[in-house]
């Protein structure tokens, strides 16, 4: 439609509508153009409404196919909490402790232990002066532990100012042996021999090693049926781990008569 067409609409709107009404002051010219304004601008809203359909279907789509590409994200399933996603260069390891535990040791001081090394000690067989030690590979204080269980044992290097020399002593609980004897198996002798001492029966002999060792060895059975054994050697433990020699005219650095009295005293039994 022109916009000659226009005018002629709006003029007969105009003159029937102001027919039969009494003249007004109105310029009809302005009215015109204000009724041409108005059908324009509903033009413009009919052609900007079909324009938004358009639009608002294109972004529809774009909106419904952006939603089926994308994977939904599933809510935390009850009882469990989201967590923060953890980076690997703020992550810490907790410090790790590591706690050195030394092995169990073979042997157990007890109080037969104590009683034992006081009966040693206090007896006045061991040199004057003398000066006890562990053997190389030995930790701790010299005195009697047990061994296996049932066993207490001594060994220790004694220092005297006549010379150095070694001391063990072995109390076995009853049942270990089946008396005193000088068939010892792997115990060569050079001289054994059986008797009572001390009102004990004994077994005592010397042994020849090689390297000049000399060795004074000596057993006594108790009437409760536990079993002493004393050895003394004229080589130190420690002399004899270096591979030092001596003579077999060296004396052990305890007598066989002193050895005799260790293994008869009478604080070698075993309580408990």
């Amino acid at each position: 439609m022109s916009g000659d067409n226009d005018g002629d609409d709006v003029k007969r709107w105009l003159g029937s509508a102001l027919s039969d009404e009494p003249p007004l002051r109105l310029d009809r010219d302005a009215v015109l153009r204000q009724g041409r304004r108005r059908l324009r601008n509903r033009r413009l809203l009919a052609a900007g409404g079909s324009g938004a359909a358009v639009v608002a279907a294109v972004v529809g789509t774009v909106l419904v196919t952006g939603l089926v590409s994308e994977e939904p994200s599933l809510p935390p399933a009850a009882g469990q909490t989201e967590r923060p996603p953890v980076s690997a260069s703020t992550t810490q390891s907790p410090p790790s402790s590591t706690t050195t535990r030394k092995p169990p040791s073979a042997s157990t001081v007890d109080d037969n232990s104590v009683r034992l090394m006081a009966g040693l000690t206090t007896s006045g067989l061991l040199p004057d002066n003398a000066k006890l030690r562990p053997p190389p590979g030995a930790d701790g204080e010299v005195t009697f532990r047990l061994t296996d269980g049932r066993t207490y044992q001594l060994t220790t290097d004694v220092h005297t100012a006549d010379g150095d020399g070694s001391l063990s002593v072995l109390v076995e609980p009853p049942g270990v042996h089946p008396g005193t004897t000088c068939d010892v198996p792997g115990t060569p002798f050079a001289h054994c021999d059986v008797r009572e001492e001390y009102d004990l029966p004994m077994a005592v002999a010397v042994q020849k090693l090689a390297g000049g060792e000399l060795r004074r060895w000596v057993r006594s059975a108790r009437p409760d049926g536990t079993f002493v054994t004393v050895v003394a050697s004229n080589l130190s433990e420690s002399a004899r781990q270096r591979g030092d020699r001596v003579s077999y005219d060296k004396p052990t650095v305890v007598p066989e008569k002193k050895l005799i009295a260790i293994a008869a005293l009478p604080e070698f039994v075993l309580h408990g």
